[in-house]
């Protein structure tokens, strides 16, 4: 039973992290799910109290002038580019959805929040592992595209003819770094922080790898996960005890010694293109001693400041091109196409709706600031890259945490 109850939250939380949806379906998955949360949400108190918290409020309330803003920012620009409103209903749809996940895990399985953040853990392997396994059966991930939606044009046109890199069940490209990139703080977090058997440490540490490795073949926003997750080691480890400089070495080496075996038998095991997609920094750095890549220089291509002070204050309206339904002006950082979109003030808006929730009172309290401190500079880093945001995350173990503390503050069994 314990076993069954396992895998139904596993496919669940995979569907609902990862925002599934099938086109056999009239509603995306995420969708169905957050449906469900309204009618438990107006069903239970407890729901109710969680969403009028000064964390959900206080973050939603800024969400919401940041869609004020840009909706100013369409009509004084004439663009009939609505980006603000899907966006807006995305994130209420994805906090109701988490809900229902939250009423299931915790009223009827019983897991805690450590539980649960063990399934996210396993459900970002479990995607980073769907990738290498559609990568050696071509014809099952074939099979999957076809009864999935893609979530954009870039998308559509991009998967016809892709061939360099990983592609799992679930986000691609940007998407997918962002995901391994989590997966990995999370892992080191867990091994930080919480006292597991040796086997159950190896086992996390397999998890890591898997990722790590995984995840860079299907995008290098992989990497920022990779150098956060280290210097959360080296901040919050004895770093001088000699047991944990010598897991730190070994663990590197490990790494490195698979990252060199793999590019020195690319050819052989049939790996050349994905190796020099994911490792390309490390096959530029040998032929011409800098560690760039294609991604970098063209970021850096991409760095076009705004000359007219107007669009500082309302943007232009647009948040993809209407001839190409690309990125607007070829721009995909994320801090740049929110100000050519609707202004700065909407960008801040948007980086303090992000900010109360990682540092709401319930996380920072109950998982740390060191928890709290290390999700934020992920998110700072990777909206460097493009717009992201990993709320299907944070709602979760936010509501969770909620009903946690709730129960011990009541003395009462919800």
């Amino acid at each position: 039973m314990a076993s069954l109850k396992k895998v139904i939250a596993l496919i669940l939380l995979y569907l609902q992290l990862m925002a599934i949806n099938f086109s056999f379906l009239p509603l995306g998955v995420r969708s169905i799910l957050g449906l469900m949360g309204l009618i438990i949400t107006i069903e239970r108190s407890e729901f109710r109290k969680f969403l009028s918290t000064r964390t959900l409020t206080g973050s939603f309330l800024f969400l919401c002038l940041w869609a004020i803003i840009s909706f100013a920012s369409t009509i004084a620009n004439q663009t009939n580019d609505y980006y603000f409103i899907s966006f807006l209903i995305s994130q209420i749809n994805t906090l109701f959805a988490s809900i229902f996940l939250i009423y299931l895990f915790h009223f009827k399985f019983k897991y805690s929040s450590a539980q649960i953040l063990d399934l996210v853990i396993t459900v970002i392997s479990l995607f980073v592992l769907s990738g290498i396994l559609l990568f050696i059966f071509p014809d099952i991930k074939d099979l999957l595209m076809s009864i999935t939606v893609r979530s954009s044009a870039y998308e559509e046109e991009f998967m016809k003819d892709v061939q360099f890199r990983l592609i799992g069940f679930g986000p691609k490209f940007f998407g997918a770094g962002v995901f391994s990139g989590l997966g990995l703080i999370l892992i080191t977090y867990k091994l930080l922080t919480q006292k597991i058997s040796k086997f159950v440490n190896l086992y996390y540490i397999l998890l890591y790898i898997i990722i790590f490795l995984g995840g860079v073949f299907a995008s290098r926003t992989t990497i920022i996960g990779f150098f956060i997750s280290i210097g959360m080691y080296v901040l919050k480890s004895k770093l001088f005890n000699l047991k944990n400089i010598s897991f730190l070495i070994i663990s590197v080496i490990v790494i490195f010694s698979l990252i060199n075996y793999l590019i020195d038998n690319s050819d052989r095991l049939g790996l050349s293109a994905l190796t020099k997609f994911g490792f390309e920094f490390i096959y530029n750095y040998q032929i011409t001693g800098s560690v760039s890549t294609g991604s970098t220089n063209q970021l850096i291509e991409m760095i076009k400041i705004p000359k007219s002070f107007y669009t500082y204050i309302l943007g232009n309206g647009l948040f993809t091109d209407t001839k190409t339904g690309y990125f607007y002006k070829q721009i995909d950082i994320g801090y740049l196409r929110m100000i050519y979109y609707s202004g700065i003030f909407s960008l801040l808006a948007m980086i303090v709706f992000f900010t109360k929730l990682i540092y709401s009172k319930i996380l920072c309290n109950s998982l740390g600031y060191f928890f709290c401190n290390s999700i934020f500079i992920f998110f700072i880093i990777v909206y460097f890259k493009g717009v992201t945001g990993i709320n299907s995350f944070i709602f979760l173990i936010l509501g969770t945490l909620f009903l946690e503390n709730y129960k011990t503050k009541h003395n009462a069994t919800l």
